[in-house]
């Protein structure tokens, strides 16, 4: 009998349990801004949210204006079946998009975050923020760096392409986790001059 009673209590406790993130409605929590700024790293020049982009999905995907709106504006993904009005699903949404995403991320780790967010999983697009935002903070110190060689070579700027040097630099201090001027060692300095070299015209 106690045990009997004790799975009563058991199941009224589950049943009074919410899982976090998920509504009865189908809602995830953040899903529609994670859903946007998935949409923001995809190299298509997709339209802003503000200026055309559910209507360029729903042009895309053959649904309609308000099924798309609910996806990016109300925190409702695109069911895992069938959508209302035609068959798309949030795995088959985000596999046609990462076809033009520079990322060796899974489909299924994508998805797990637009669906659960941070807390359950790190952002997919985490990583690259940061080494974009490196990469722009160490153009002042590239800079340097080519103009110093490239004078300490008696080759003037107009010698070589600048912007080839200048990426390629820049490749080279992230690679190297050169983060200043002070960290910047000789065979830094070498492998640049040899890059500056190889770019002249």
């Amino acid at each position: 009998m106690s045990k009997v009673v004790l799975l009563s209590d058991h199941k009224k406790e589950y049943e009074n349990t919410e899982g976090p993130g998920l509504e009865d409605n189908g809602v995830y929590s953040g899903f529609s801004d994670r859903m946007n700024e998935f949409l923001d790293h995809v190299k298509m020049d997709l339209p802003p949210l503000d200026k055309g982009r559910i209507s360029y999905i729903a042009e895309l995907t053959g649904c309609s204006r308000q099924i798309v709106s609910i996806w990016l504006t109300k925190n409702k993904p695109p069911r895992d079946s069938v959508d209302q009005d035609k068959k798309t699903s949030l795995f088959k949404l985000v596999a046609y998009f990462m076809k033009h995403l520079d990322t060796d991320v899974s489909l299924y780790r994508i998805v797990a975050w637009l669906r659960y967010g941070d807390e359950a999983i790190e952002s997919p697009f985490k990583q690259k923020q940061v080494d974009d935002l490196k990469q722009e903070l160490l153009i002042p110190l590239a800079a340097k760096v080519i103009v110093e060689e490239a004078k300490a070579a008696n080759m003037s700027m107009s010698a070589f392409n600048l912007q080839l040097v200048l990426e390629e630099t820049l490749n080279i201090l992230f690679d190297f986790d050169v983060m200043s001027y002070k960290n910047i060692l000789p065979p830094h300095r070498k492998i640049i001059l040899q890059c500056i070299k190889n770019n002249s015209h």
